[in-house]
């Protein structure tokens, strides 16, 4: 154990060490006047007993020692909050339990206003009677500004998303007329079609023919003007500002952690803005699709319909396209649900690695019309399974064969010769065409590469 004289030299070192700082009394008024807090104590009458120098220099003070006997009502703040404040230390005192995390605003000694978050606890003596109040608080102006601008960007934020939300609720329900009108061009189209097919047989005219293949041509501009349109303002929606707007969220979410939540609501706003970007890029991307294909198959309508009217094959755009991908498409045109619903098997036979050199739309044209008279064959044909032969070959170093063959019912001599006659069909429904158009349309030889 120490010895006495041991523990007596600490106890002088100590009675020294307190003397250099003036006292106990001076030593507690430094650590006061050090700690980042503003802290007060007042007796039961709410006067002023003490303070620190951070609180003395916001009650305009020189010093702690000139704020002893003085109330509220004496310092800068104004007559509301001295009595606010009074009434706050009554109610303590008379209650003898403390309050804390009192969030209050007040006006400094230079005229502005702060925010304080405030703690009180009543005073006792030895024998527990309530001798006066403490009190201590610490400044939170930057704090509420900071809540004040972040629910300020929350609500502009949301006005953002509101304002947006309608502009592609707007957009949206301009590509739905748009569609509604290039429907009705179809049905116009079609119905220009029949003209065709009734005209042409009954008058046996080609200028019949051509007069009314150019009022299809006419439907088709319009047809092609309103998918251009439609593609256009479906490609001019602007969904990326969602996706940017959940992003911000999300990144304020992870930035401001729990005090982020205080705001009703907005915890979901980033998934829920998330799902409505998903939405419309895929209602974007399936609309994009599906005019794709509407102007690829309008664009052999009008192919179909320049050759008829010129009885001749037209110039057009040379490409390089593999021989499966012309067979697909000439499928494609003759509608594979026909060829299903009479369950007509489909052989393939391509030999690999070739690619034409070609007016697609033209051989397109060509091989449609074949499988199209394969599939009317078989609808008067019984026995056997009914199939169709798509075939190519290599001929030569610059020759391609493609073939077309079905197991229908076949051809008298007669037929045979009258075949590509135009106008000559044997369809109770047909318009001679067809057969016709394959001959004018092979003038011209095609080349593989």
């Amino acid at each position: 154990m120490p010895s006495s004289k041991h523990n007596n030299a600490e106890h002088e070192r100590l009675t020294e060490a307190l003397q250099r700082f003036g006292g106990p009394v001076a030593l507690l008024q430094k650590v006061l006047d050090t700690i980042p807090q503003s802290v007060f104590w007042k007796d039961t009458k709410s006067r002023y007993l003490g303070c620190n120098q951070l609180f003395a220099g916001q009650a305009g003070l020189d010093s702690p020692s000139q704020i002893v006997g003085l109330t509220d009502f004496d310092l800068p703040w104004d007559q509301e909050k001295a009595v606010f404040y009074r009434e706050c230390d009554q109610r303590i005192m008379a209650s003898g339990e403390a309050e804390l995390g009192i969030i209050e605003s007040q006006v400094n000694n230079d005229g502005e206003d702060t925010w304080l978050l405030t703690n009180k606890a009543p005073l006792f003596d030895k024998v527990g009677n309530v001798i006066g109040i403490l009190g201590a608080y610490h400044d939170i102006t930057t704090l509420k500004q900071a809540e004040a601008s972040l629910q300020q960007s929350n609500e502009q934020l949301e006005q953002r998303v509101a304002d947006r939300t309608s502009q592609l609720e707007a957009a949206h329900d301009q590509v739905e007329l748009q569609l509604i009108e290039k429907e009705a061009a179809l049905a116009n189209l079609k119905e220009a079609q029949t003209q065709l097919v009734d005209s042409s047989r009954a008058a046996g005219m080609a200028e019949i023919a051509s007069g009314v293949l150019h009022n299809i041509g006419n439907v088709l501009n319009s047809v092609n003007v309103a998918s251009g349109v439609a593609s256009t303002a479906v490609r001019d929606l602007d969904t990326t500002i969602i996706g940017k707007i959940a992003d911000t969220l999300k990144e304020q979410q992870e930035t401001k952690g729990d005090r982020w939540v205080e705001y009703e609501g907005l915890a979901h706003l980033p998934a829920l803005l998330k799902n409505v970007h998903a939405t419309f890029e895929s209602s974007k991307a399936a609309v994009l699709e599906e005019l794709k294909a509407l102007a690829e198959h309008i664009k052999f309508i009008a192919d179909i319909v320049e050759s008829q009217q010129t009885y001749a094959r037209a110039s057009g755009l040379i490409e390089v396209v593999s021989v499966s991908q012309l067979f697909e498409f000439a499928v494609t045109l003759v509608a594979p649900h026909n060829l299903a619903s009479r369950q007509i098997d489909i052989q393939q036979e391509f030999e690999p690695d070739i690619e034409l050199e070609v007016d697609r739309q033209k051989v397109v044209q060509i091989l449609s019309n074949l499988i199209k008279n394969g599939l009317e064959a078989h609808r008067a044909s019984s026995g056997e399974t009914p199939t169709i032969w798509l075939s190519s070959k290599q001929l030569g170093e610059n020759m391609v064969q493609l073939s077309v063959r079905d197991n229908g019912v076949g051809m008298s001599e007669d037929t045979q010769a009258k075949l590509f006659s135009f106008g000559y069909t044997t369809k109770p429904n047909g318009n001679g065409f067809g057969a016709f158009t394959v001959v004018q349309t092979m003038q011209r030889p095609w080349e593989a590469t």
